[in-house]
């Protein structure tokens, strides 16, 4: 029936629109697409040497780090809502990314040249502010790939905005920098390039490069001592609880009078100056003689002195 054959038309693009849709994008970026295909060709005619480099390395190191950043350029000019509706209007793809490209070249030289510093700064914040909110917004993962990946990416950012804020901070207390260097603002804008570009990833090789640096200080059978893992201060901890466990014990239940025999007993024959009188004085003799130390600990053991000492106080009678 002439009925149906317009139904089953329409219901093609319905199950396969995602895939339609992907491939068309894919058919917009022709000018990166022809030139990794001219680039394949050349590779497969033989050439000589260049400058005693081989003709088909430099064009394999063309492809890798060239026209993949040329592809990110291209993908925003041209897989925008207003190029694809010029591209429905019936321009081609390859004019829009030249015209695109042309237009965004020209503003960026007038707004370096009116203005180094607005120019330098928006290059160094805008794409790091959009992938620092795109981190933020990153769900926390819970699988040990992930948080590998997240604590990557933060490390990659972190590094960068501290290296940003060092140059901001330099160029504020010593104007002169970018007076007597002529080349100090191209060098800051390759510098910026370098650390934020997703493709080179600049900040996370600083990252990487310290953190390497940082361990190889550290040796492989010590533990570097952090506030969630010092085994010292723990083991202070435990001796200092296994100290007091006496006095807890007591003190749960209820019987002030051993807490307070158990605590003198422990500062009268615990401490040093209690057993060696002559290690604490100032002008004493060189070598002390021996003193016996006072066994306190013999004479408390009978409560009578001590509870005839304290019978005025009330709660220890």
């Amino acid at each position: 029936m002439p009925s149906e054959e317009p139904s089953g038309q329409s219901n093609a693009p319905r199950n396969s629109g995602g895939k339609e849709g992907a491939d068309e994008h894919q058919g917009l970026l022709r000018v990166t697409r022809r030139l990794n295909a001219w680039l394949d060709a050349q590779q497969q005619v033989p050439g000589r040497r260049i400058v005693a480099v081989p003709r088909n390395w430099l064009l394999r190191l063309l492809q890798r780090h060239v026209i993949t950043r040329l592809a990110g350029i291209e993908r925003l000019f041209v897989l925008n809502p207003f190029a694809r509706l010029l591209v429905y209007l019936g321009f081609s793809p390859v004019h829009i990314f030249i015209a695109s490209s042309i237009g965004a070249a020209a503003g960026l030289r007038w707004l370096y040249r009116e203005s180094r510093g607005l120019f330098l700064t928006m290059a160094g914040v805008i794409y790091p502010v959009y992938g620092t909110w795109c981190l933020l917004r990153m769900p926390m993962a819970v699988d040990a790939p992930a948080m590998q990946a997240w604590m990557g990416e933060a490390r990659r950012w972190l590094a960068y905005w501290m290296v940003f804020a060092g140059l901001q901070l330099a160029e504020h207390w010593n104007r002169q920098i970018q007076e007597r260097l002529a080349v100090y603002h191209p060098l800051k804008l390759l510098l910026l390039y370098w650390l934020q570009c997703p493709v080179a990833r600049g900040a996370e090789r600083l990252s990487q490069w310290r953190h390497a640096k940082r361990e190889g200080k550290v040796p492989a059978n010590n533990v570097e001592p952090s506030a969630h893992n010092n085994k010292k201060e723990k083991e202070k901890e435990k001796e200092k609880d296994d100290e007091y466990e006496p006095y807890n014990v007591y003190a749960h239940h209820g019987d002030d009078w051993q807490v307070f025999k158990q605590r003198l007993t422990h500062e009268l024959t615990c401490r040093p100056a209690w057993q060696h009188p002559a290690s604490v004085m100032e002008n004493g003799p060189s070598q002390a003689l021996p003193v016996q130390p006072i066994n306190y600990a013999e004479a408390m053991t009978e409560d009578e002195p001590f509870a005839d000492v304290f019978s005025s106080s009330a709660p220890y009678a």
